[in-house]
């Protein structure tokens, strides 16, 4: 297994900062309207009620590359 010293690779830019993980799970909400607006169908509130927390794993906690999703920083 490659360690991320020797691939050189960095995990995705994380922030602490309450405010942008608020402003994070308001564009995570508009894009959840955006894609059930146009079929009416969907579970709306899951997804709204999911953002604050897909926010703080996604942009806080866990370390991913967006560019290769099989990639896990231990």
């Amino acid at each position: 297994m490659i360690t991320q010293a020797m691939s050189g690779r960095q995990p995705a830019p994380r922030t602490t900062d309450v405010e942008e993980l608020e402003r994070t799970a308001r564009r995570l909400r508009r894009d959840v309207i955006d894609l059930v607006a146009p079929t009416g169908q969907a579970y709306v509130q899951q997804g709204l009620g999911a953002a604050d927390l897909f926010a703080v794993l996604c942009f806080a906690e866990l370390h991913l590359d967006p560019l290769d999703l099989d990639w896990v920083d231990w």
